[in-house]
């Protein structure tokens, strides 16, 4: 935000049109009216603003026993969650593609204890991320509805894509779920790796290592399912 009116920030207006008819004279363009650059400021500040948000929001890089995991986050929530890889490196390039500034040592009591519980789940223990704080910006009602619902599965609970959209009030929509759930920002918080095909197939997963990543965090939980489907066995973890 501008410091002081926009007058005194922009210079003073009356100058402005003092000068015009002088410049006008002499063959050079009239300057913008004073009202115009302030018009102009309120329409742009608001999206300056947003921009800068983004680009300020702070991330950390952190080992746990599953390999290294990445967060984002703007004020006490988290914006994005990068899952388990195995390389500092790896979670760099993945942040740098969202525009993450550099690692910062300076983080909230909440985003610490968030890590904190991300280490113990990958250290086997029985994890609850339901009263952790999240921000997922302008994310439509839909998928707003969906994770809200996701986010009520317990640890090692699963359910399916059709029943994750009944839960959530959209009954019918299992492949739109599909969708919304390959977009999500926070997985783990955000527990999609816990929607499971239809006959209990494993289903897709986004995240790096697609299926396979997915099978590791639910054994992880002691679920057990069917072996990922051919099109990713490929992905290495």
């Amino acid at each position: 935000m501008f410091n002081g009116p926009l007058h005194e920030v922009m210079g003073c207006g009356n100058h402005l049109q003092e000068t015009g008819g002088a410049n006008v004279a002499a063959g050079l363009p009239k300057p913008l009216e004073s009202t115009t650059i302030v018009h102009a400021l309120y329409l742009v500040e608001p999206v300056l603003i947003l921009c800068l948000k983004d680009l300020l929001m702070p991330h950390h890089i952190f080992e746990s026993a599953l390999g290294w995991m990445g967060i984002v986050w703007r004020a006490e929530a988290i914006t994005r969650l990068c899952t388990p890889q195995s390389s500092k490196a790896a979670i760099e390039t993945r942040l740098s593609r969202h525009g993450s500034p550099a690692d910062s040592d300076a983080i909230p009591p909440s985003i610490a204890s968030a890590i904190d519980l991300l280490k113990r789940y990958a250290a086997g223990e029985t994890v609850d991320f339901s009263a952790v704080a999240v921000d997922l910006g302008d994310v439509d009602a839909f998928r707003l509805a969906i994770y809200d619902a996701a986010r009520k599965l317990g640890f090692g609970e699963t359910t399916t894509y059709g029943g994750l959209a009944t839960a959530a009030g959209h009954p019918g929509m299992a492949q739109q779920t599909g969708q919304a759930l390959g977009q999500n920002p926070v997985p783990i918080i955000v527990p999609c790796h816990r929607i499971l095909a239809a006959g209990g197939k494993i289903g897709g997963f986004s995240a790096p290592g697609g299926s396979r990543t997915k099978e590791m965090l639910l054994s992880l939980e002691g679920v057990q399912v069917g072996p990922p489907p051919p099109a990713q066995s490929a992905f290495v973890f």
